[in-house]
């Protein structure tokens, strides 16, 4: 009865695995990490990732771009309206931007 249950057990991991391989192909998110400094601020951090998205956007093995702000000092003033342009930017709708304040 033992080993019966560690095979099933062995059998669920290999079909977990096999479907998260399919699943990473069929999505293979890319990620740009930056972080805000008095030179660094909105304003440079948006036109950076404009031509981050851009090269991104030209690769072929890219399918959805993240794009991670971290902003702990708060120098970027309005995190939601830099969001909104850099994501309406996307007019595929593969581009997500997260800014991180704390």
């Amino acid at each position: 009865m033992f080993a019966g249950k560690k095979s099933a057990q062995i059998r669920e991991i290999l079909i977990s695995e096999s479907a998260w391989e399919e699943m990473t192909c069929l999505f293979a998110p890319s990620i740009e990490v930056k972080k805000t400094r008095k030179s660094l601020g909105a304003r440079k951090i948006g036109e950076e990732l404009i031509i981050d998205m851009a090269r991104y956007r030209a690769h072929p093995d890219c399918d959805m771009l993240i794009c991670f702000v971290y902003d702990p000092d708060g120098w970027v003033k309005n995190p939601k309206g830099l969001i909104s342009d850099l994501e309406q930017g996307d007019t595929e709708g593969k581009t997500k931007v997260v800014i991180a304040q704390f």
